[in-house]
């Protein structure tokens, strides 16, 4: 007995290189970003065994134009906002800078590890993340709530 599962697929539609303009000229980059997520391996985490320390560790992902995880270049935007959607933070990344660019990206996840300070009695924050590329294109996540598991009522 043979089995189809022909249209079964959950991944992103394959759109192959993408082109981009940067420095007055036309280049492919084959594997520039398309999208940005935030990892399910985000969370508000205590730091060590000191309660009174946490941080909200981001793990932000980039896909490119064939849905594969990729590193990025560009300006990374990160804004976290409380509860009560009061604005907390947002920070900047540089992207293009090469060393900042290899101290943020996790080669074992393949994503960006990007750690916050927040108050540990936090009980959760919403993150949203945004990418502008060195072409002008902006690209932005999801807001995305992330729970403090450590948070006790």
């Amino acid at each position: 007995m043979a089995t189809s599962f022909l249209g079964c697929s959950s991944s992103q539609k394959q759109v192959g290189p993408t082109s981009v303009t940067a420095s007055g000229y036309m280049q492919y980059a084959i594997y520039a970003p398309i999208a940005v997520n935030i990892h399910q391996l985000s969370g508000i985490r205590i730091n060590g065994g000191d309660e009174t320390d946490a941080a909200v560790v981001l793990h932000v992902s980039f896909l490119d134009g064939d849905g594969f995880m990729c590193r990025g270049v560009g300006t990374l935007f990160v804004e976290t906002v409380s509860e009560s959607d009061n604005r907390i933070e947002t920070t900047t990344y540089d992207l293009r800078d090469p060393e900042i660019n290899r101290e943020l990206f996790d080669m074992v996840t393949r994503t960006y590890r990007i750690k916050q300070p927040t108050q540990s009695n936090t009980p959760s924050v919403k993150v949203r993340i945004s990418l502008k590329t060195d072409g002008g294109k902006t690209l932005s996540s999801k807001k995305k709530t992330l729970i403090n598991n450590n948070f006790a009522d």
